[in-house]
């Protein structure tokens, strides 16, 4: 029996392979030497075309049994590792994993694996997760979609970035072909980070000077190389976008604008002090954080070609830039004004925003961008800072976005002062810190934040539209704050639908006063006496008084409810005597009591009101009525609601 079989990939026909099989016992044999003629011709197959010269039925089996012993999706590209060392990446390349061995490191976050396929390799730090799942195992078959190449102490490595695991090790189960080291012929210096699908563009020659460049993805075609405008003292180099930076890099310049500078700021610990400043990047493709230290802080600061340097993991804590890495400077460093014509193409500036409703979603301490409009601006106001007993001067602005939530952003000293906005103004803000507050969300302005009036985005646009929509007033219970008046004593109401989250039941009763109209809390003077602060007298007894702390949210907003004795029996749906022998006697209904009415909706109606608390003006919340959702008549008042937003005229 003969069987032909035309192998094609994307439509381009491979070499034909030619199998004859003699008996019929042999078709599982046939089909495995099928297989390996796969591997050896060095092709991703997608369809095969098998014409049957004699005995069909023969055929047949073989097709089958070639079926369950081969995946051809999976089979290798035969020499993908040399073609990666030659930089010839005009499509994915299917290898074999044969070993992995994790690289023992400083940090167990940053952990790296050794992984080896015909040549040895490394796996990106952001693709550890592929071996801690069990994904990526030995003899796995895995498509490499971009990749590094670099040079590490004369060693050829190349960095795995991305990659898909197309079948797993285990399921493989055996070693595929012979695998030979590359020869050192092959080896070429570092590259950069490649897009191996989009590569179309031949490659740049090599350099006489090992420490050259070489030519990075085709990101920006025709604004490359740098060095042609006029009066540019740099030599003629290759420019690699910011986003094709990474830690395996040794050798890279950049053409990017300072969206932000940061003043020259000291630091001292138990480690010593020193100096440091920051700049913010940005090009076509995205941004970096860069930050200098000592002699190089005194060196660059006077002075945009950026050529040299180390490039590791950003830290989040000071930074908001939507980038996995972040320069430090050192004296390797070269810094040059750019005089090249497309400088103009580089942004001025780029948010990467988050909505005011996701910030609790985000760790504190956290640097983040958003975008609100304005809807109160506070005095200026002295604050003693705890860590140095400095004075320092404070502003407190009131956002609120189209998540219908509202935020307070705080400004300290010269930013305080400055500060130049009127209400209902959009607001932006880059490099603003998460902060939290007896249970209460909060932004500071940081020394790297900027503040941006009106920008001219379209999310700025979008967020206009949005309010001016809503006649310049929102109602939700994160935007509740703004509307309390300093000079009303009384607060002001208002009512919600919400949810109770949770219900603090440690130190919800407290012994009371038992005279009728007090209700301070006594103290017991150990001699069966229990003395009231305010009546300035000693009792016999004590009465037991509710007070709970509930946490409520609606669709917009979380906030801390106070409820006193008769709300919170009305609550509970008990009295505080009875609560009080039900706590005694058997906990687990104790508890059950407050279980019952945890994430039930009900109707609050809330006072709210300004109050001094060691000297800081605080918003307290009080629940003075809560009442079962009667559905119709909430029914009622969205379809009302409904028709009211109806009848509005549209902002465009």
């Amino acid at each position: 029996m003969e069987v032909e079989m035309v192998v094609s990939v994307d439509g381009g026909a491979m070499p034909v392979v030619r199998l004859r099989g003699r008996r019929k016992q042999e078709p599982n044999l046939l089909s495995s030497e099928i297989t390996e003629a796969i591997a050896q011709s060095g092709c991703g197959s997608l369809w095969l075309n098998f014409r049957i010269v004699k005995r069909r039925v023969e055929a047949a089996c073989i097709f089958c049994a070639f079926l369950e012993m081969a995946d051809l999706e999976h089979a290798l590209t035969v020499g993908g590792v040399k073609t990666m060392l030659d930089g010839q990446q005009n499509q994915p390349v299917i290898v074999q994993i044969i070993q992995l061995k994790r690289i023992p490191d400083q940090s167990p976050e940053h952990c790296r694996y050794r992984v080896q396929i015909s040549d040895a390799c490394m796996l990106a730090t952001q693709r550890n997760e592929l071996v801690d799942t069990g994904m990526l195992d030995p003899l796995a078959i895995v498509r490499v979609n971009r990749f590094i190449t670099n040079n590490i102490s004369g060693k050829q490595f190349i960095v795995l970035v991305d990659l898909d695991v197309l079948k797993r090790g285990s399921a493989v189960g055996r070693l595929i072909g012979e695998t030979n080291f590359a020869k050192e012929s092959s080896r070429l210096p570092p590259t950069f980070l490649s897009d191996a699908p989009e590569r179309t563009e031949e490659q740049a020659q090599d350099r006489p000077n090992s420490d050259a460049l070489v030519q990075p993805p085709p990101f920006a075609p025709g604004e490359l190389r740098a060095g042609s405008g006029r009066g540019s003292v740099n030599q003629d180099r290759v420019i690699f976008p910011i986003t094709s930076l990474s830690p395996y890099q040794n050798r890279w310049c950049i053409r990017a604008r300072v969206t932000q500078k940061s003043v020259v700021k000291t630091w001292c610990n138990k480690r010593g002090d020193g100096r440091l400043f920051s700049v913010d990047l940005a090009d076509e493709s995205g941004e970096i954080r860069a930050t200098a230290f000592n002699a190089e802080c005194d060196r660059l600061y006077p002075v945009y070609l950026i050529q040299g340097g180390t490039i590791k993991v950003a830290n989040r804590q000071f930074t908001s830039i939507d980038n996995d890495y972040e320069l430090t400077f050192s004296p390797e460093t070269q810094v040059e004004p750019c005089f090249d014509e497309n400088i103009c193409d580089l942004p001025e500036v780029s948010f990467h925003l988050t909505k005011i409703k996701e910030i609790g979603e985000i760790s504190r301490d956290r640097l983040i961008d958003v975008l609100g409009v304005v809807v109160t601006i506070g005095p200026i106001e002295s604050k003693i800072a705890r860590s140095t007993l400095k004075e320092l001067k404070k502003r407190d602005v009131l956002l609120v976005d189209d998540s219908g939530v509202s935020i307070t952003l705080s400004l300290w000293e010269a930013e305080a002062e400055n500060f130049n906005c009127e209400v209902n103004s959009l607001l932006a803000v880059k490099g603003c810190r998460i902060s939290e507050f007896g249970g209460s969300l909060s932004l500071n302005a940081v020394s790297n934040t900027q503040i941006h009036v009106n920008p001219d985005t379209a999310e700025a646009h979008t967020l206009r539209g949005w309010f001016d929509l809503q006649n310049g007033k929102v109602t939700a219970l994160g935007l509740v704050d703004p509307e309390c008046s300093s000079s009303s004593e009384q607060g002001d109401y208002f009512t919600i639908k919400g949810t109770i989250l949770n219900v603090n039941r440690e130190n919800c009763m407290y012994p009371a006063c038992p005279f009728p109209d007090c209700s301070k809390k006594v103290v017991d003077q150990n001699t069966g006496l229990y003395r009231c602060e305010k009546c300035n007298k000693e009792y016999p007894n004590f009465t037991w008084r509710l007070l709970l702390n509930v946490r409520i949210c609606d669709f917009s907003s979380v906030n801390q409810v106070t409820m006193f004795q008769d709300t919170a029996e009305k609550l509970l749906n008990v009295k505080v005597d009875e609560l009080s022998s039900i706590r005694e006697q058997d906990m687990q209904a104790f508890d059950d009591l407050f279980d019952q009415v945890t994430f039930r909706n009900f109707l609050f109606r809330l006072r709210v009101k300004q109050e001094m608390y060691n000297d800081e003006v605080r918003i307290r919340f009080i629940c003075v009525r809560v009442e079962e959702v009667s559905l119709p008549e909430y029914l009622s008042c969205l379809e009302k609601s409904i028709q009211e937003l109806l009848a509005m005229p549209l902002p465009y």
